[in-house]
C-alpha cells in the first residue's frame, strides 16, 4: 500500500495538497507524531501497489491525532 498524507490545521480536499508519501506492507500503518501535532487533523489517501501497477487513489480522508 501507499499512503499520501499531511498534518494540517486547514482543510485538505485534494491529493495534490498531501505532501508526504510512505509505502507499507503491514496493517495498520503506524507513525508517531509529536505532542505539538495533538488535536490537529491528519489527511490521507491510499492506493494499492501490485505487480500490475498502482490502483487509483482513494478519496482524501481525515482523522484527528489523539
Amino acid at each position: 500500500m501507499e499512503i499520501a498524507w499531511s498534518v494540517s490545521e486547514s482543510a485538505i480536499d485534494s491529493l495534490d495538497q498531501l505532501g508526504n508519501n510512505d509505502t507499507f506492507s503491514r496493517n495498520p500503518w503506524e507513525r508517531t507524531f509529536t505532542a505539538g501535532d495533538r488535536g490537529k487533523r491528519l489527511y490521507y489517501s491510499l492506493r494499492y501497489l501490485t505487480r500490475e501497477g498502482a490502483s487509483h487513489w482513494s478519496d482524501v480522508r481525515e482523522v484527528i491525532i489523539p
